[in-house]
């Protein structure tokens, strides 16, 4: 019969999660009193690296090889990635439905030290047709909203269906719809103060307009 070993922030957990405090540029935590620290963001990330940390303590590894395979990892590409850091700073992420939204911009909630700033770009006129509500939803946890044009990747375009059906449901007021990157890139940019977290957001094109924000605009 094989042991069943328990991780998480439960009291009888074998492996048991404390202390766990987020920042900008990392994210620290203990596991029975041993501190660790990764590069990614919000307690759902902890409790992924403590599986790691359990299973690699559990086989036999010393403390500071563990401490060290996840300090020095970046995680997944486009996956609440840091693309530039100064008096603001620029994530891109590739959350593009609802259920990926919500928690990613949590985590950024928690971490910032002004305002969360979203530059969503929805994916398919299918996903947005059918999520257009959950969207608003998941989205309105932002300090202010911008909407990208719609993306349509290998979908024909659908009647009605844009980034305004988003819009049209989001209770923040401070959010807008810009279908031109050019000038959505310009009012981000004069909008932007000390402290604030500008996301991009989405599975189209959105990370080469992050790319072309910090390039152009930063």
């Amino acid at each position: 019969r094989n042991d069943v070993i328990w991780y998480g922030a439960r009291e009888n957990d074998n492996y048991k999660i404390t202390d766990f405090s987020d920042g900008i540029e990392n994210c620290k935590f203990k596991v029975n009193g041993k501190e660790y620290k990764i590069k990614l963001h919000g307690f759902h990330n902890v409790q992924n690296a403590t599986a790691s940390v359990s299973a690699s303590l559990e086989c036999g590894l010393d403390y500071e090889t563990v401490y060290n395979s996840l300090s020095e990892f970046t995680g997944v590409k486009r996956r609440m990635e840091l693309k530039y850091k100064n008096d603001f700073s620029v994530f891109d992420d590739y959350a593009h439905h609802p259920n990926e939204v919500l928690p990613t911009l949590k985590a950024f909630k928690e971490i910032s030290e002004g305002r969360v700033i979203t530059v969503f770009q929805p994916h398919l006129f299918s996903r947005t047709k059918d999520f257009y509500n959950e969207f608003a939803e998941s989205l309105d946890i932002s300090d202010e909203i911008y909407l990208a044009k719609l993306y349509p990747a290998r979908e024909k375009e659908i009647e009605g269906v844009s980034s305004e059906l988003i819009l049209k449901k989001l209770n923040n007021k401070n959010s807008k719809y810009i279908s031109d990157d050019n000038e959505l890139l310009k009012d981000l940019k004069n909008n932007i103060k000390k402290n604030d977290t500008v996301v991009f957001m989405g599975a189209g094109s959105i990370s080469s307009l992050c790319d072309r924000f910090i390039k152009e605009y930063v």
